[in-house]
């Protein structure tokens, strides 16, 4: 087990998987007044590693308070704020969130639930899953969503298609039993960057900035392993699926207004990405077929990464396995053991008998030719 001490007040938690999304009030603040702006900050933990992923201050509106706080299906860390702005931590890339302090994601706002909430009243946040929140309309009451009611003498709750018969017929009582499961129907409101004015395609500029975003967001998910393999190989490939359509798409509006420089920033920052030769492909033939011979020269010279080696650079590298052996081989001592001997076996001992010999003979011998007469 592991003990975090946090300074300040405790406001919110939120977790999902291994994460831990936890939010208080910056130390040696007390609690705002009405209309007074409420100073909060974030940890997210990695629980399973026992790390920290990120921390800082929680952005909001100004006045505005935390009203709900949240993980994606992706991990994507979301906060929603009193006056209806949807805020996404956004990882960038893998490594970009260090174990101490992190810091490396940035606060995105994602959303605006303003307009729609003026239109159908509030809306009450039930989860966020594939760049999608699903919300339930509390219609102008503004009372909490809460399960189906049964008929009497029903207990245990009743089948969809039963449920929908009897609140169809009115056989809903006050206090009875609550069909858990079968509460307020529940809406799907998408992802929208707040990009401001742009050329006519800018949603399929908002689009691809999104979408790019969760790809990248999902390369720290992968490198982290906070997703077990067949989730992280699902949102890893729709992602990345969802990238490459949403940038090939800008960079053909692109080639039709003539706007060369565009598409080839397109190009390179968008479809020169792991997974992506067959459209940087498309992108040189879209482009050859509009007459823009040297925007294809210039697709034809970016760079092609494989899937493949994206994601073994997102894992830690293996080890290798025989790297002890070879420093062995190369050692100078071994190499001089293994020298072929200077003088054959017995060759030294038979010099120097000859060497010891020879001055005994030519001692014997010289007196001899000495005293001659």
């Amino acid at each position: 087990l592991g003990v975090v001490a946090v300074a300040g007040r405790s406001v919110a938690l939120a977790a999902r998987g291994e994460r831990l999304l936890v939010v208080t009030g910056a130390p040696g603040r007390r609690v705002p007044s009405e209309g007074e702006d409420d100073a909060l900050e974030y940890r997210l933990l990695d629980i399973g590693a026992r790390s920290q992923c990120a921390a800082g201050r929680l952005p909001l509106s100004p006045g505005a308070r935390l009203r709900w706080l949240g993980l994606s299906s992706e991990l994507v860390p979301l906060a929603i704020d009193s006056r209806g702005v949807v805020r996404a931590l956004f990882a960038a890339g893998p490594g970009s969130w260090g174990p101490a302090g992190g810091g490396g994601g940035e606060w995105t706002v994602v959303l605006q639930l303003a307009p729609e909430e003026a239109r159908v009243g509030p809306l009450w946040t039930v989860d966020v899953r594939h760049n999608v929140l699903l919300v339930a309309e509390l219609g102008p009451e503004a009372l909490e969503p809460l399960p189906a009611e049964l008929p009497e003498g029903l207990p245990g709750g009743l089948p969809p298609a039963d449920a929908a018969a009897a609140a169809a017929e009115g056989l809903v009582a006050p206090g009875l039993e609550r069909a858990f499961g079968h509460g307020a129907p529940l809406r799907e409101i998408a992802w929208q960057l707040p990009l401001g004015p742009l050329s006519n395609c800018g949603n399929v500029v908002e689009s691809a900035l999104r979408e790019s975003l969760m790809a990248r967001h999902l390369e720290e998910v992968v490198s982290s392993k906070a997703l077990s393999a067949v989730e992280v190989a699902k949102a890893l490939a729709a992602a990345s699926n969802a990238r490459l359509k949403a940038a090939l798409t800008l960079y053909v509006q692109f080639v039709k207004g003539d706007e060369q420089e565009r598409a080839l920033d397109v190009a390179a920052h968008l479809l020169a990405v792991a997974g992506g030769s067959k459209q940087l492909n498309n992108a040189q033939t879209i482009a050859e077929r509009a007459g823009m011979f040297k925007l294809a020269d210039k697709v034809a010279a970016l760079p092609r990464v494989a899937a493949a080696a994206a994601l073994q650079s997102a894992a830690p590298p293996p080890t290798p396995a025989g790297p002890q052996r070879a420093p062995a081989a190369a050692v100078p001592k071994v190499v001089q053991r293994e020298t072929q001997p200077l003088f054959e076996p017995g060759e030294g001992e038979e010099v120097a008998g000859t060497q010891r010999s020879q001055p005994q003979a030519s001692l014997s011998a010289t007196p001899q030719r000495d005293l001659a007469p």
